[in-house]
């Protein structure tokens, strides 16, 4: 047998220099220095100012003109996402929570913790952990992606994680809106 198809290592007996490669692999291959040091800049700026450094950041990289009290989306925009999706779209992603949520249901219901070892030395698996809360990021810009909500936001229902925060980029030349689409996909899952 040659080289191993996968290296295992436990995060909780693994030294600090090992821990910082594994976190730190393929960042370069993806994001150069300028470009990290300029969003670490902005995530330290949110840190500091909170809304108001994401209200300068949407206007400095999307051109949106926003308040602090516009990133929330409020009552009156899922009630004006309901009368702007036609009733196919709702169709469409009612089939497809459900579609999801029966198999999340399926994968819940057997227990979620077993492993296997492939071929000697490489084991797959699943465990289910419970978590608090998820944040979920929706895109938005170059089309609507309602879909994407419904396949990461139907798991963390059907786990019952009890508060889910979502994450929607405003659609280009609307203001501030957020994709009436992904709204109403909101409300149907109760997000």
């Amino acid at each position: 047998m040659g080289d191993p198809v996968m290296r295992v290592v436990e995060w909780a007996t693994a030294d600090g220099a090992t821990r910082r490669r594994l976190l730190e692999r393929g960042h370069q291959l993806v994001f150069d220095d300028a470009l990290r040091s300029s969003i670490a800049g902005l995530v330290d700026e949110v840190r500091r100012e909170g809304d108001a450094a994401v209200v300068r950041a949407l206007a400095r990289f999307d051109g949106v003109q926003v308040t602090a009290a516009g990133l929330r989306v409020s009552d009156e925009e899922f009630a004006r996402a309901r009368t702007q999706v036609g009733p196919a779209v709702v169709a469409a992603m009612t089939d497809l929570i459900d579609h999801v949520r029966r198999f999340n249901e399926h994968l819940l219901a057997r227990g979620g913790d077993w492993q296997m070892e492939m071929e000697p030395g490489l084991t797959a698996g699943e465990k289910v952990t419970p978590i608090v809360s998820a944040g979920l990021f929706v895109p938005s810009g170059k089309g609507s992606f309602p879909s994407v909500l419904g396949q990461i936001g139907t798991p963390a229902v059907v786990a019952g994680v009890p508060r889910v925060a979502v994450a929607v980029p405003p659609t280009p030349g609307t203001g501030g809106a957020v994709d009436p689409a992904v709204l109403v996909t909101a409300e149907l899952l109760g997000i």
